[in-house]
């Protein structure tokens, strides 16, 4: 287990020697900054690059595409761009919303959840169309990170929709029946599915059928992410104290 700084991450590759962990730390509440992170096998911190800048809203990214929500002129503004090129691919407006959109991208599409409203919406990664939505409130969403599944969250269940109707696949409970109110954290990679809900995790197979179990150190409030046969839990770390002054 490695102990990095608060970080929202946004992307982890392990080539069996070493692990990239590539992700956004908060420096105050409106200063974030690229936090890129070195480990070797056994989770030993061997570099880390660190850039500082104002943005509007952590990116995410999927394959060679990165999202961004800013906001300009009075208008929250989604975008799609090339993850090298920095080239825009898309660009749309949302007239509707009164906060900074939360971003999750994977399988080819794009989440949007609007803060205090009901339900996400699913978009076309290749040129933002609306491919469907879900109202019901308290509901989340976690899009597949290569199984053409979008795992919505609710009423303690997590349910696996087609990426791209929103047809129900399958449906699992999650691990903690005992306690609703602990948060249910999802993550998938071509053939597998994990759960986590409290310290519980549970692994499942690309069908919903059970695969393997185990206890984590504490919650992984902050993310799980899949690479080839293992599973990182990112446990969330202390906020900036500092301020944009």
């Amino acid at each position: 287990m490695s102990e990095l700084p608060a970080l929202g991450i946004r992307r982890l590759t392990d080539n069996g020697r070493s692990v990239h962990v590539a992700g956004w730390a908060e420096y105050s509440h409106c200063v974030f900054g690229a936090r890129n992170f070195h480990l070797d096998a056994a989770g030993r911190v061997l570099g880390e690059r660190t850039t500082a800048s104002r943005v509007a809203a952590l990116p995410v990214t999927d394959g060679d595409t990165t999202y961004i929500a800013s906001y300009r002129s009075s208008i929250f503004v989604l975008s799609a761009r090339d993850r090298v090129t920095k080239v825009v691919r898309w660009s749309i407006d949302l007239t509707t919303a009164h906060d900074m959109p939360d971003l999750n991208a994977g399988s080819g599409v794009l989440i949007v959840t609007q803060p205090g409203e009901a339900g996400f919406s699913v978009l076309d990664g290749t040129d933002g169309k609306l491919l469907w939505a879900a109202t019901t409130r308290g509901s989340s969403a976690v899009a597949g990170g290569g199984d053409h599944h979008v795992y919505v969250i609710e009423s303690g269940q997590v349910v696996a929709r087609d990426s791209d109707s929103g047809a129900t696949r399958w449906r699992v409970t999650a691990p903690d029946r005992a306690d609703p109110d602990v948060p249910i954290v999802v993550a998938s990679r071509s053939t597998r599915v994990v759960v986590a809900q409290g310290n519980r995790l549970i692994v499942y197979d690309q069908d919903g059928r059970k695969v393997a179990r185990a206890q984590l150190p504490s919650s992984p409030a902050s993310g799980l992410f899949l690479a080839d046969d293992r599973v990182y839990a990112a446990i969330a770390g202390k906020p900036s104290r500092g301020s944009c002054d």
